[in-house]
């Protein structure tokens, strides 16, 4: 047997080098769709293994808040401090809990230093000793028992501790923190993983939180500190995890134990209308969670992937070995007349069905591998770009995933194996008479299987063209849309410390006077931020009305500065002092809600709620701002405040005269010397941060276009077979046509006309295909172009022109040949 299977490969090795143009068509297509496919669930292997290196992951959940105040309705990732000791406290399904708190958010003026240098992190967090006994790290140094018990304690990672400390051991070294204290490094850890949601530099132990009440002061307000924050249920300020008992569904105690318990810990202090849990699965963060405020995101930005992108990619990576297979299947059945008289002869030979069948799968897996290999090296090629484009880690490394490994052999011998099974069973299966008589040809039932064939391929390239037009159509829509202000040509600059907030209209001014800015303001705020949400009382004629409502803090200066367009009243003043505290814009979204067809002199009571349940006061409004798109359009505008602020604003905005960007930076480089010498300076353009909030659709679009071409091409592939086989089985017709007078143009006409009608029907299903998932996709953004019938007419018009070169290939030869010949042929 194993001799015999030996000489079948040996055969199938020869005969595919004999038949090297369709050898080559097969392993072309084979290959690139092997390539494509193998992408697409290194991709997906990757999306859906996010924290599940964490040992506990399956009984580990993030607690996030489901909030109503005031009638408006929002999901948060945030919880109050108080409330993963309450659930842990309260609730025996709950074991331990875990909270990071975000430390550089809340208190933006901290400088890092050792020796001679200094660092401004984004990305430490405060959190609790239990840490380690829920996020598995490497110990470098130290030990996970004492990382995070003692006060003034610090855990770094690797990286972060190279910055600091080169190759030097970072164990029981000092941090300064400025404006916080002195803190030891208790512990080096690895870096998280990629496949990580949570992505730190360092730690502080949250036992120092209670020594740090006059930072709390400054971020907050006078009398606010970590023994008020330990007792209010009303802000959102860290994250928390919690550990349940094994099997446990934290859905049940929603249904059956929070209330009680609302009512008993939190709802004689709670100011909301309604507030429940939100529980989190560890491994589902990353692909299903769209809270606001997650760890990572600051900004409106779009998250790319998400189960349904995870089950859509799936299944082009399926699609796309399929039309492989299907090309291998149409190929090998072109190949009728010759490889039928070669079966035939075997089988008068004494060869067995089952021999020929081992012929044909062994010609199927060897080209199959072949092109798997070929697959793997234009991978190899291709994954470094791919990274950069996408911002993942995707390597071929099958040492480290024993999964990859399966997936590989599972690809190269499947392919092999679908691809073979068709042609196996069909030439094995004729009588050797029937095979070597001259005029046999291909049953019906083949012919109608070649058809479904040729419909599912055309099906699948029509639609992904369809879908790759749509989605660029949208981005296109994205980029052009008015926003309501001016992006262009402005520089954001990130005040981070005390010191650069209060100080900041002092640089602004001095920056005024170079002849490469032109206009300057400072905020709290800039577009594509995401926004804060508080209640405010509105005085009408017959009642006061309770909402929420977006709330951003500007100086005087900035809606000028943006360009935004007044509907009503006048912007605010800064040579009229009260503005500063009495005067708030409203934007036309907020005057339709409030109900006010004057709004100029109204009066709204701002009702914010400062952590020890003291408000703001009441605010006239002085004008109305055009409606403008101050989030993704993704969300629909909501009613928006706009009230001036003094100082302590965190943004400074430049906007850069003509083209002098490059000298605006110097000049902004240099002023900060003289304005905050030895302190890092931050910035960013705004345009880049907006077409950011949007990369991963433009990631979206760049797949989507190369997997449709392939597809296209794979198509393209097929059709230049099976028609080259088509033309083949009617050579003696078109000799009869030509003797009769027919010219070149009709015989062409009559070879492509039932492939045409085959594309215009496979048109037509992808069309009704991509209409109802394109429009689900574009239903996601509240402002979106809309379907018109050009993209699927251009994806019809598409396939319709692979399809008529690739049949004038082969029908033009045949047409051209002399009339006699091809009926001697016969």
């Amino acid at each position: 047997m194993n001799t015999a299977l030996l000489y079948s490969f040996r055969i199938s090795f020869r005969r595919l080098l004999k038949d090297r143009k369709y050898t080559i068509l097969n392993i072309t297509g084979l290959s690139l769709s092997m390539a494509a496919a193998l992408l697409i669930f290194l991709y997906l292997i990757f999306e859906t293994s996010f924290d599940k290196h964490h040992p506990d992951h399956e009984i580990i959940y993030r607690v996030g808040a489901d909030i109503t105040l005031a009638g408006e309705r929002q999901k948060v990732a945030l919880n109050s401090v108080p409330f993963g000791p309450l659930l842990v406290d309260q609730v025996p399904e709950f074991t331990s809990f875990v909270r990071i708190f975000p430390v550089n958010f809340f208190f933006r003026s901290l400088i890092y230093r050792y020796e001679e240098k200094s660092f401004q992190e984004n990305t430490v967090f405060a959190t609790d000793s239990t840490f380690f006994d829920f996020f598995h790290f490497d110990f470098l140094e130290g030990n996970a028992e004492n990382a995070l018990t003692e006060p003034f304690s610090m855990v770094m990672t690797q990286s972060m501790a190279q910055r600091y400390f080169g190759n030097e051991r970072a164990l029981d070294k000092t941090i300064e923190v400025e404006g916080a204290g002195n803190f030891r490094v208790t512990a080096v850890i690895s870096d998280p993983l990629p496949s990580s949601h949570l992505q730190f530099q360092g730690f502080f132990s949250i036992s120092t939180m209670p020594h740090l009440d006059h930072l709390f002061e400054e971020g907050f307000q006078p009398g606010v500190n970590w023994e008020v924050m330990e007792n209010n249920h009303n802000s959102r300020l860290l994250w928390v995890y919690v550990k349940t008992v094994k099997d446990y569904d934290p859905n049940d105690f929603i249904t059956e134990k929070w209330e009680d318990l609302y009512e008993a810990h939190i709802g004689d202090i709670s100011f909301f209308d309604d507030i429940r849990p939100i529980f989190q699965p560890l491994a589902d963060i990353h692909l299903t969670s769209k809270l606001g405020y997650e760890m990572t995101n600051e900004t409106g930005a779009v998250t790319m992937m998400s189960p349904e992108l995870v089950r859509i990619f799936f299944i082009i990576g399926v699609f796309l070995l399929v039309l492989a297979s299907i090309n291998y299947t149409n190929i090998s059945l072109s190949q009728f007349q010759n490889r039928g008289k070669e079966m035939g002869v075997k089988k008068i030979m004494g060869a067995r069905k089952r021999d020929l069948m081992i012929q044909l799968f062994s010609e199927s897996i060897i080209t199959s591998v072949f092109a798997f290999l070929v697959a793997l090296f234009i991978l190899e090629l291709s994954l470094p770009s791919i990274n950069n484009l996408t911002g993942t880690p995707l390597s071929i490394s099958i040492g480290e995933d024993s999964r990859l490994l399966f997936l590989f052999l599972a690809i190269a011998l499947l392919t092999g194996v679908i691809s073979g099974a068709y042609p196996a069973v069909y030439f094995s299966q004729f009588s050797p008479l029937k095979v070597l008589n001259i005029r046999f040809t291909v049953g019906k039932g083949s012919l109608g299987l070649k058809k479904l064939l040729i419909i599912i391929q055309f099906v699948i390239s029509v639609f992904m063209i369809i879908s790759t037009i749509v989605v660029a159509q949208q981005l296109a829509f994205i980029n052009s849309k008015d926003l309501g202000y001016s992006r262009e040509n402005i520089i954001v600059v990130e005040l981070k410390d005390k010191y650069s907030r209060k100080g900041g209209h002092v640089l602004k001014n001095n920056l005024l006077g170079s002849p490469y800015i032109d206009n300057a303001s400072l905020s709290n705020y800039f577009p594509s931020r995401l926004t804060f949400s508080n209640s405010v009382e509105v005085v009408r004629e017959t009642d006061i009305m309770r909402v929420s409502v977006n709330i951003v803090q500007v100086d005087t200066d900035y809606p000028d500065f943006m360009g935004m367009k007044l509907a009503a009243g006048r912007l605010f003043d800064p040579e009229i002092a009260s503005d500063y505290h009495n005067a708030v814009l409203i934007n036309q979204e907020a005057q339709r809600l409030f109900g006010w067809e004057n709004p100029i002199g109204k009066t709204l009571n701002m009702q914010f709620m400062w952590p020890d349940g003291t408000f703001t006061g009441e605010r006239k409004v002085v004008g109305v701002i055009k409606d403008f798109h101050y989030t993704s359009l993704h969300r629909p505008i909501e009613p928006l405040l706009i009230y001036p602020i003094a100082d302590q604003a965190t943004y400074l905005n430049l906007r850069v005269s003509g083209r002098n960007t490059g000298a605006a930076i110097r000049a902004l480089e240099k002023e900060w010397q003289i304005f905050r010498p030895g302190y890092p300076l931050e910035y960013s353009f705004l345009d880049q941060i907006i077409d950011e909030m949007y990369i991963s659709q433009t990631i979206l679009s760049i797949f989507f276009a190369s997997f449709a071409m392939l597809c296209i091409l794979i198509a393209f592939l097929g059709l230049y077979g099976i028609s080259a086989y088509s033309i083949e089985q009617r050579t003696r017709e078109i000799g009869i046509r030509k003797v009769l007078g027919a010219d070149v143009k009709g015989i062409i006409y009559i070879l492509g006309r039932e492939f045409f009608i085959l594309i215009i029907i496979a048109g037509l299903l992808a069309s009704l295909l991509a209409f109802y998932f394109l429009g689900e996709w574009l239903s996601g953004f509240a402002y979106h172009t809309e379907l018109t019938i050009l993209p699927f007419l251009a994806g019809i018009a598409s396939a319709f022109t692979v399809a008529v070169f690739a049949i004038i290939t082969h029908a033009w030869k045949a047409a051209r040949l002399n009339p006699a010949e091809l009926v001697k042929y016969e």
